[in-house]
C-alpha cells in the first residue's frame, strides 16, 4: 500500500482486505469496498497479501468441512428432506447446523435417526398423523433439555407423490409421478402471530376449529370462547379435542406457544409449496430432476440432468459460468413438444463433475465427445447460454458432422474488455479487477460458495442486472427469482473450483474460429443485452458458413429464459431437417 504511515497503517490494510472479502461473502453490496482497496494496492502489497486471502479461504472452507453438499437453497429455516423409507436425500445448511446434536447422522442415504427415543417417536407420530389425514402438514415439537428450550419443526409430504413408488433408472420423465418424499421444516427462533390461515391450510384444522383455537390462543378459556364464537361448551370440546389430535399437542398451553411459534413457519410454509409442486401441477414450478452422471475415461465424473423425450433428438446444453439451466416445469414440456432430449451438462468444476486439469475450451470439448461417443449418439445439437457459448462452438468443431444446429442464447463468445467506468457494466468491472491477480479470484470465489445462501442470491441478481432493465423486471417476478438462485446454488453445490477456473483461463482467449463449422448457427440475442451488443454478436457469427440470426426488441441477457418455448421449437425444426437449412 502507498502510506506515509509506516508498517501499523499496513497492517490495518492487510485486515481490510480480508475483512472485505468476508464481507462479500455474505454482503455483495460491499463490492465497491473490495475494489476500492483493491484499487489502492500495488502488485507488491497484493503479493504480500496473498497468504492472508489463501488463509482466509482455508478457514472459510474448513467451517463447512465435512457437511454434505445439496440443492435445498439455504434460509433461516431448517429444511431435511427423506424419502418413504425415512433415508436422508438432501439437507441445507441451517438444518445440519440446527439438527448436529440431535440426529445421530446428517450424511446423504443415511437412515433419519434421532439421538433421543422421545424425539424418534415424535417424528413416527407425526409421520402417521400425516398419512392417515388430509392435511399438507403438522406440527412437531422437541424438547432439548440441555439447551433448555423447544424446536420446532413442520414434517410436509411433497404433493402427488406415490407412496409405494419406484425410482425409475431410465431417463426421468416429467409425467411420471414422483416417488413420496417428505420434508422437515424446523424453526429456529420464535415470533408472535395472529394467522390463522396457516392453521387451515396447512395443519388441516376446519374453519370452526381455527377460530377457537385462535381464541384459546389468545387466552381465553373453553367457555369464554364458545360464548364468543356462538357455540355450545359441548361443541367447543369436541373441536378442542380434533384440534388436539391434528396437531399432536394435549393441552391448552401448548396450544398458546404453538400459536407464538407457528407465525416464523408460516412463510416458509407458503413459499415451500409454491416451489416444490409435483411436477405439472403448477406452470411455474423448477423442474428440479435428479443429476445423472457419466465417467469419463479418466476416471472423472461428468454429471447432467435430463428434460423432454427420453428417446427424443439429444440436445447437449451448456450453461453460462456462475450457473446452471434449470428450466421451468412448463418449459420441459416445450422440449418433449418438439421431439427433443434436453442433455443438461456440468463442465468439470461445476455442479457435481468433477475438475480437469488443464482446463481450455479443447479439454472441455473433448470431455462432450467422449459423452456422445459413450452414449450412442449418430447426430446432436447444442444448446449454449452467455459464456457457455465458446465451449459450446469448440464441441461443435470437434463434433464437426454429427452436430445439427447450435444454437446460442445472450451469447458471449470471449470476455469482453474491462469498461473504463465501473457503473457501465459493474459485475465485469469487479471480475477484471480481481482477475489481475488469479490466486486473488480463487480465493474470493471460495470464501462466496462458503457464504452463499437467498440473501446473497438476490444481491447478486440486483448487481447483474441493471435497475429499470427488462432483464430486471423479469428476474424481479419470485418463482423466476427462486429459480436463477438455486441456478446458481447448484453450480456451486459442490466447489468453486469451476467458477474460478474458468475465469482465469478465459481472460484474455481470442474467440473460437468458426469458420469452419459445418452446421447452421441460431442466435437468439436480446437488443437491450448490456453485455454484447447486436453488432459485436453478428460480426462474429458471420464468419462461419451457415448463420441465423433471431434478434428480439424489448429483451436482454435473459432472452434464453424468455424465448424458451421458440428456441425449442426452433431446434426442432433443424434436427428434423438439417438439409433444407444449409
Amino acid at each position: 500500500m502507498h502510506t506515509e504511515d509506516g508498517p501499523a497503517d499496513a497492517r490495518y490494510n492487510e485486515a481490510a482486505i480480508v475483512m472485505a472479502f468476508y464481507n462479500f461473502a455474505s454482503e455483495p453490496e460491499n463490492w465497491d469496498q473490495i475494489l476500492d482497496i483493491v484499487g489502492k494496492a500495488d502488485e507488491k502489497a497484493l503479493d504480500i497479501l496473498q497468504g492472508h486471502i489463501e488463509q482466509a479461504a482455508e478457514l472459510s472452507q474448513k467451517i463447512f468441512n465435512g457437511f454434505q453438499d445439496n440443492e435445498l437453497h439455504d434460509t433461516d429455516y431448517g429444511i431435511l428432506e427423506v424419502d418413504a423409507h425415512s433415508v436422508i436425500c438432501a439437507s441445507n445448511r441451517t438444518a445440519r447446523t440446527l439438527l448436529y446434536n440431535i440426529l445421530a447422522s446428517l450424511q446423504n442415504e443415511d437412515d433419519l435417526s434421532f439421538n433421543s427415543e422421545d424425539h424418534q417417536q415424535i417424528y413416527l407420530d407425526a409421520r402417521a398423523r400425516l398419512d392417515k389425514s388430509n392435511a399438507k402438514s403438522t406440527l412437531m415439537r422437541f424438547e432439548l433439555i440441555k439447551e433448555k428450550t423447544t424446536l420446532l419443526g413442520v414434517l410436509m409430504s411433497n404433493p402427488g407423490g406415490a407412496s409405494n413408488g419406484t425410482d425409475d433408472a431410465s431417463e426421468p420423465s416429467m409425467a411420471k409421478s414422483p416417488r413420496r418424499r417428505y420434508r422437515l421444516v424446523f424453526s429456529p427462533i420464535s415470533i408472535a402471530t395472529d394467522n390463522s390461515k396457516i392453521l387451515r391450510t396447512e395443519l388441516g384444522l376446519t374453519h370452526s376449529e381455527a377460530r377457537l383455537a385462535m381464541q384459546l390462543g389468545a387466552g381465553a378459556t373453553v367457555a369464554d370462547a364458545a360464548e364468543e364464537l356462538n357455540i355450545s361448551v359441548h361443541t367447543a370440546r369436541n373441536q378442542l379435542k380434533s384440534i388436539y389430535s391434528k396437531t399432536g399437542i394435549n393441552r391448552q398451553s401448548e396450544l398458546i406457544k404453538l400459536l407464538i411459534e407457528l407465525g416464523l413457519l408460516s412463510r416458509i410454509l407458503i413459499d415451500q409449496r409454491d416451489i416444490w409442486a409435483a411436477p405439472g401441477t403448477k406452470p411455474d414450478a423448477i423442474a428440479h430432476v435428479p443429476r445423472k452422471y457419466y465417467l469419463l475415461p479418466d476416471g472423472r465424473k461428468l454429471s447432467y440432468r435430463f428434460y423432454g423425450k427420453t428417446d427424443g433428438h439429444p440436445v447437449l446444453a451448456f450453461h453460462s459460468g456462475l450457473d446452471s439451466i434449470v428450466p421451468l416445469v412448463s418449459q420441459v414440456d416445450s422440449a418433449a413438444a418438439n421431439g427433443l432430449g434436453l442433455y443438461v451438462i456440468e463442465r468439470p468444476g461445476f455442479g457435481m463433475s468433477d475438475a480437469s486439469t488443464p482446463y481450455s475450451f479443447e479439454s472441455v470439448a473433448a470431455d462432450i465427445a467422449d459423452f456422445v461417443k459413450g452414449k450412442g449418439f449418430i447426430s446432436v445439437s447444442m444448446l449454449a447460454e452467455a459464456s457457455g457459448t465458446a465451449f459450446a462452438l469448440q464441441s461443435a468443431l470437434t463434433l464437426n458432422g454429427m452436430v445439427r444446429s447450435v444454437a446460442l442464447t445472450a451469447a458471449v463468445h470471449f470476455m469482453p474488455k474491462t469498461p473504463k467506468e465501473r457503473n457501465s457494466n459493474f459485475f465485469r468491472y469487479f471480475y477484471h479487477t480481481l482477475n489481475q491477480s488469479p490466486w486473488m479470484l480463487r480465493g474470493f470465489w471460495r470464501i462466496f460458495r462458503n457464504g452463499f445462501n437467498y440473501r446473497v442470491g438476490r444481491s447478486l441478481i440486483t448487481e447483474f442486472y441493471p435497475p429499470g432493465s427488462s432483464d430486471r423486471a423479469f428476474t424481479e417476478n419470485p418463482l423466476i427469482e427462486e429459480q436463477f438462485i438455486q441456478k446458481t446454488r447448484a453450480s456451486l453445490v459442490r466447489t468453486s473450483e469451476g467458477v474460478s477456473t474458468e475465469m482465469i483461463f478465459r481472460a484474455g482467449r481470442p474467440p473460437v474460429d468458426i469458420s469452419a463449422l459445418d452446421c447452421p448457427i441460431l442466435v437468439w440475442h436480446g437488443m437491450e443485452d448490456s453485455h454484447v451488443s447486436k453488432d459485436e454478436i453478428q460480426a462474429y457469427i458471420e464468419t462461419a458458413p451457415q448463420p441465423h440470426f433471431r434478434f428480439q426488441d424489448n429483451i436482454g441477457h435473459t432472452v434464453m429464459h424468455q424465448c424458451w418455448p421458440e428456441i425449442m421449437e426452433d431446434i426442432g425444426n433443424f434436427s428434423r431437417s438439417p438439409a433444407s437449412h444449409s
